[in-house]
């Protein structure tokens, strides 16, 4: 059925697909808080203190140098900042969305050199129904640029593989600027996994090699991208240096310089591949069909990618986090993409796990709409209207999804899969996860409070700095205990002071000047105040 969309010179899947992708990407985006997870508002933080300072070249968390990731992804927020006006999430938000969809267009494009047109659209639509590729495409992350540089930088080597000598220094230096792109994002830490893309894709391809003074002019321009920011930082702050080296060896195993990081067993990613749903059953089967083509170069690249990846992230890598896994979700749509034609090839008998798979996958669609419409029941703080219209939506396109299931043998459950999965991700996403975001970072109290807050510092207790920070606008502030709240307050008494009322009962000197509950999509409630002396004296 693939094959029947394209015709001769023309990718418009690619376009539908990327407007599949940033429906569900930026779908009511706009006005959605950070959580104060995945580094969300560090980064925006970050990014919106040096349009505020003019500072381009030292990145500041508040009012501190952060010396640990180099600056590319705080140069395109700050100027996403720029171009909007915007202070808020969005021009972070925007940064995660655009890289996304490069993500997206370059999976397209790499599916497409490897196995052809009707793959590539496979791939990006299992790719783009991922839920954690587009939960984290919502985030202001830095791993989501990386992934971008990363999939441009191996894009251009598989483009350079398949055009060989035809246009062979384009796309080196295509895929060098790519690299410091890398670089300049995250330092060296995606290095390993584009090794295991480059080594089995490169090795014994000697029509694209460069000439040694074509080689030196490429390294001497990866350095003209990269150096210069880290000059220009130890020159002005030379304890820089300490901080990347702790960052480095940091990533690498146990040493002196590596007791800030949370360590996480060997198995820690293994559960976190639930993100790949609702494709999920369909990647054993994925990794068994390639490992039978281990000796065909293209399914060793994806072999390598995927499993040498996960096996580095798990075994070698000493920080462990969700988002890591980013740059491996390619590599998994590809392979089922690629493995789908076989398996359901004309004329042969599907085997019982594959009819399995395929009956899971479009089985969570139905059950998903079943799961929506009793959500707003049970828990009031559900958005009824939007979920009861996903739900309702998802049911009858579940059953398509079956009736094709069994009318096809299972290959046609693609387009109700994507369908279903896009009515309940927009309900989840857009009207859900602003909810349970505004509970989770407190924002609705805290723009409030932002606007009684005179110039005096705001004295933080025991909350979390950048979230609170960032919502507040950023002004002068002191996060403090609360056995200091009385000295600072004897400082500046007109200081106003934001934390919990539980632990604000327990300072009798202040007064509250505002209380506001907040409440979550499931019925959790917590307190947040804005506080003062008791009877503060001018002393201005």
């Amino acid at each position: 059925m693939f094959d029947r969309i394209f015709k001769p010179g023309a990718d418009r899947a690619l376009l539908a697909l990327l407007l599949l992708a940033g429906l569900l990407m930026l779908y009511r985006l706009d006005g959605t808080a950070h959580k104060g997870r995945y580094d969300d508002v560090d980064r925006a933080l970050v990014a919106r203190t040096m349009v505020e300072s003019g500072d381009w070249v030292v990145p500041r968390l508040g009012i501190h140098p952060l010396f640990t990731k180099p600056p590319l992804m705080y140069w395109i927020t700050a100027g996403l900042g720029k171009i909007t006006g915007r202070r808020d999430e969005l021009p972070g938000d925007l940064t995660s969305v655009l890289s996304m969809l490069i993500v997206l267009a370059c999976t397209w494009w790499i599916a497409r050199s490897m196995f052809g047109k009707p793959v590539a659209l496979r791939a990006g639509l299992i790719l783009s129904t991922m839920y954690f590729f587009v939960d984290m495409s919502r985030h202001t992350l830095m791993d989501t640029v990386l992934t971008a540089t990363m999939m441009i930088c191996a894009g251009a080597l598989f483009q350079l593989v398949a055009d060989g000598q035809r246009s062979r220094s384009v796309w080196w230096v295509a895929a060098g600027v790519a690299f410091a792109a890398v670089i300049m994002t995250k330092g060296p830490v995606g290095l390993p996994v584009l090794a295991l893309i480059a080594v089995p894709l490169l090795w014994g391809q000697r029509g694209i090699r460069l000439r040694w003074w074509q080689g030196v002019g490429l390294l001497l321009l990866m350095l003209a991208l990269i150096l210069p920011w880290f000059i220009l930082v130890l020159h002005r702050m030379p304890e820089a240096a300490d901080v990347w080296r702790a960052e480095l060896f940091g990533r690498m195993g146990e040493n002196e310089l590596t007791g800030t990081w949370p360590t996480h067993p060997a198995w820690f990613y293994i559960p976190q591949l639930v993100g790949t749903m609702p494709w999920l059953p369909f990647l054993i089967p994925a990794l068994g069909f390639a490992w039978s083509r281990r000796k065909q170069r293209t399914w060793l690249v994806l072999l390598s990618w995927f499993v040498g990846g996960f096996l580095f992230l798990s075994l070698v890598s000493s920080s462990k986090r969700t988002f890591y896994l980013l740059p491996l979700y390619p590599a998994m749509a590809i392979m089922i993409a690629a493995a789908w034609p076989t398996w359901f090839a004309p004329g042969t008998v599907v085997k019982r796990g594959i009819r399995i798979a395929s009956a899971l996958v479009v089985g969570m669609v139905p059950v998903g709409g079943l799961i929506f419409l009793g959500l707003p029941l049970r828990y009031p703080g559900v958005p009824r209207g939007p979920f009861w219209v996903a739900g309702i939506l998802a049911v009858a396109i579940g059953v398509w999804g079956v009736r094709s299931w069994r009318r096809s043998r299972g290959e046609a459950v693609i387009p109700p899969v994507v369908i279903g999965v896009a009515c309940l991700f927009l309900a989840w996403f857009g009207h859900l996860v602003p909810r349970e975001n505004d509970y989770i970072s407190g924002r609705p109290f805290l723009s409030e409070a932002a606007r009684m807050l005179g110039p005096h510092k705001v004295i933080m207790v025991e909350l979390r700095v950048p979230l609170t920070l960032f919502y507040l606008g950023s002004p002068p502030y002191l996060n403090e205990p609360r056995d200091l709240v009385r000295t600072r307050l004897a400082e500046d008494p007109l200081s106003k002071v934001v934390a919990k009322p539980e632990i604000a009962a327990q300072l009798d000197f202040l007064t509250p000047v505002m209380i506001r509950t907040l409440k979550s999509p499931w019925g959790e409630t917590r307190q947040m105040g804005l506080y003062q002396l008791q009877d503060p004296v001018d002393r201005d």
